[in-house]
């Protein structure tokens, strides 16, 4: 396990569609080059995508120093309750179209996007196919994608990843609590280090659905202020605090946020701070798929 600070990706969900806690896409191909340029230039040089993603791999594919990246994909949504022959087809047609659009060989990674595909029955078919695909060398690692630690061990269980995709963040440390460091054949990725963007919100104007939490996020707020510390680089500080984790993902809503996380990442000379007082064990908060609002 490296015992260096954490690198950086960049995730590239809004290049295709809608997404965060304020709902932004970036629809410009010319910002989209901006930003990726912007990428190059600070040694940002994995790309974090998914064929669900929309336009997302078409637009990283439409980059003219995309072969500077290694790219992160992930497989297609497999709708059905049963993983056939016909569903391993979709999904292998569906990571060769991918590589189409981001006019590429071969990607770093391929990651099973949806954990409840790997308990389907056929399931084993479908981890033969990311075995398969990396054989033939269209891909470097294979790995998974995953929301809470009991998944973790359960993936583990049932094959061997290369890589591990998870949220972590400020309020979201669950999966700090596996020994990570026990597991030195596996890269870890988290994402989600400003929870979609509610990290970085006014909190007066916050949805009523996060009063409940309120306080909590306030108090956070506040015990940064006081160290000249704001959202941004309370979180980017969270993230270089992280010596077990191999990257850390950035979702970025325009070129002008990417260009303030670089300028936060150059500084580098921040405080130590103990960052477990402020995790909250409340899933409905900390678990995007349990918002409504």
């Amino acid at each position: 396990m490296n015992k260096k600070k954490p690198k950086f990706a960049l995730g590239t969900v809004q290049f295709g569609r809608n997404y965060g806690f304020k709902n932004t896409k970036i629809k410009k191909q010319e910002e989209i080059n901006q930003i990726l340029n912007l990428s190059k230039k600070n040694s940002i040089l994995l790309l974090d995508t998914a064929s669900d993603y929309s336009e997302s791999e078409r637009k990283i594919g439409k980059y003219k120093r995309n072969p500077v990246f290694k790219i992160v994909t992930k497989t297609a949504t497999i709708k059905s309750s049963i993983i056939n022959e016909k569903e391993i087809r979709f999904v292998e047609n569906k990571f060769y179209d991918s590589l189409k659009k981001m006019k590429r060989k071969k990607v770093y990674s391929l990651l099973i996007h949806t954990f409840n595909d790997i308990l389907k029955p056929g399931s084993e078919n479908l981890i033969e196919l990311l075995q398969k695909i990396k054989k033939k060398g269209n891909v470097e690692k294979i790995g998974i994608s995953l929301y809470e630690p009991k998944q973790f061990y359960k993936a583990l269980s049932i094959f061997k990843p290369d890589i591990v995709q998870f949220p972590l963040n400020i309020l979201d440390q669950r999966f700090l609590k596996i020994k990570l460091s026990m597991y030195k054949d596996i890269e870890f990725h988290a994402r989600s280090l400003f929870l979609q963007g509610l990290l970085l919100q006014d909190i007066e104007n916050i949805p009523d659905f996060f009063i409940p939490i309120k306080q909590k996020l306030k108090n956070i707020r506040n015990f940064f202020r006081k160290r000249k510390i704001n959202e941004l680089e309370s979180s980017l500080l969270f993230a270089l605090q992280q010596k077990k984790i191999n990257y850390f993902i950035l979702g970025v809503d325009s070129y002008n946020q990417f260009e303030q996380i670089t300028k936060i990442l150059k500084k580098r000379k921040m405080q130590r701070i103990n960052f477990s007082q402020f995790s909250s064990s409340k899933n409905k908060f900390t678990d995007p798929r349990n918002w409504k609002f």
